[in-house]
């Protein structure tokens, strides 16, 4: 019988060690109501997130081997053969597109995504000029720096935006190369 008694508080101090956490006792300071953690606020350039960080006009920004700087944004009723329609204008992108890699390749208007405040989408406005991205010869060769130019219908004064390059990449996709258009 002693043995069992022996077995039982042995488990019992077991069980009691177990729900503890294994270590000491630990005690809480019930007089004052828990707070929550400080939370860190999240870094603007959001890079913590999986984010690129964007870089503002005039500064290179790189997508793999593909390095992007947009040289001026102009707002403007028609472009390239494109108009805008009534409440909205063009913003007209020039940018210099480097190729930096081993080999020739191609672009297009789908690889680059201009977002508004608010989130909303713009699609590129095609254009008939030679200067602009839906007809630029391709492809870019490699080391060649290229300028460009591309047209957006967007609502008449919106802004801040932001325009990212995500160039194709075989096999996998290369992080977009961010730009802050104001």
């Amino acid at each position: 019988m002693a043995k069992r008694i022996g077995l039982l508080v042995a488990v019992a101090a077991v069980a009691l060690l177990v729900g503890c956490g294994g270590a000491g006792t630990q005690t809480r300071d019930t007089s004052k109501p828990a707070t929550p953690a400080a939370q860190t606020p999240e870094p603007d350039d959001a890079t913590s997130a999986g984010k690129v960080a964007p870089v503002e006009m005039g500064q290179p920004a790189m997508s793999g081997t593909w390095t992007i700087t947009v040289k001026e944004a102009e707002r403007t009723a028609e472009a390239g053969g494109a108009k805008a329609e009534s409440g909205k204008e063009l913003l007209v992108l020039r940018f210099d597109l480097k190729n930096g890699g081993a080999k020739g390749e191609g672009t297009g208007p789908t690889s680059f995504k201009l977002t508004g405040p608010d989130g909303t989408e713009y699609q590129a406005s095609p254009t008939s000029d030679s200067l602009f991205i839906f007809n630029t010869p391709q492809p870019i060769k490699a080391g060649e720096t290229r300028e460009i130019m591309i047209a957006y219908a967007v609502p008449v004064g919106v802004g801040p935006l932001q325009w990212a390059f995500t160039p194709f990449v075989e096999g996998g996709q290369a992080q977009p190369a961010v730009v802050n258009i104001k």
